[in-house]
């Protein structure tokens, strides 16, 4: 009986072996992931940061300005834009890749965080910019910082209409160069983005201003000035701009954004003496 129990044993054994068509390391070479490295031909690298102090911001927001369909994705190719500690990779879907030299696949995008300002960010890809770095700063709408002055104020409507007059003044302290004003004129009624007619009892406005030599400037203006692609002539030039000043008006009834306004609004802007130009005054 043991006899023929080992002898079962080593025909088991013997069997094994041979009743494998490939071997492992065969096995792993046609394994395959279902990955297109295409999708990685084309990436943006979003990271975002309070501009005060560089930190993340909790509860950060990332969202298509537009229904891109499935031409913009996350690294794992998902329409999902939440961020892992500020920051998240994107990727240009290879069907919708630019077909030419001058083409510009473009994309804009919302970022967003309890208490800061909201940043509007475009990622442009073309076939000579295919790696995108994109640092993103969020200023924090009431913490004063030298050069940046944040105003937020109210309205009293009557329905839809603003009841009186209302002038807001911002950038008016010693940190700060320069100043203005928003005149808004009784009557004027507000819309959301659908071009809807909003409502309420109080219209508020938030304003951010910053003077043109603060450092921090270059960071919160969306897309940063250095290096812009322009085109002139009909071929393509890198070009740097010099701000004159930096100013941010948001206004809300309740939770919505007004974005229109049935007769226009009146903004005064004081600009740096400093940046007058000799020639053109």
């Amino acid at each position: 009986m043991k006899k023929i129990f080992l002898l079962m044993m080593l025909i088991a054994v013997t069997i094994i072996p041979t009743a494998c068509e490939k071997t492992p390391n065969e096995i792993a070479d046609d394994f395959k992931l279902g990955l297109d490295v295409n999708f990685l031909e084309y990436t943006a690298q979003i990271e975002i940061k309070d501009l005060e102090d560089g930190t993340y911001p909790n509860n950060i927001t990332l969202v298509p300005a537009a229904d891109y369909g499935t031409s913009i994705l996350n690294s794992a190719g998902k329409k999902n834009y939440n961020l892992s500690e500020g920051s998240i990779t994107l990727i240009l879907n290879p069907a919708d890749r630019p077909q030419s030299p001058n083409e510009i696949k473009s994309f804009d995008f919302i970022a967003s965080a309890p208490g800061y300002q909201t940043a509007k960010l475009k990622i442009n890809f073309t076939e000579n910019n295919k790696t995108v770095q994109m640092p993103v700063y969020l200023l924090h709408k009431t913490r004063e910082t030298e050069g940046i002055s944040t105003v937020s104020d109210n309205a009293e409507l009557s329905g839809s209409q603003l009841k009186e007059n209302k002038t807001i003044r911002f950038g008016k302290k010693s940190s700060k160069q320069t100043d203005g004003t928003i005149e808004v004129k009784a009557g004027t009624e507000f819309l959301n983005g659908s071009g809807e007619l909003l409502s309420g009892s109080l219209l508020n406005v938030e304003v951010i201003d910053m003077d043109a030599n603060t450092v921090k400037l270059s960071k919160i203006f969306p897309g940063g000035f250095t290096n812009q692609s322009v085109l002139k002539n009909g071929s393509r030039a890198d070009k740097s701009f010099l701000p004159m000043s930096y100013t941010s008006i948001n206004m809300y009834i309740g939770n919505q954004e007004v974005k229109d306004f049935s007769q226009s609004i009146k903004v005064n802007m004081e600009i740096d003496k400093n940046l007058y130009n000799p020639n053109t005054g």
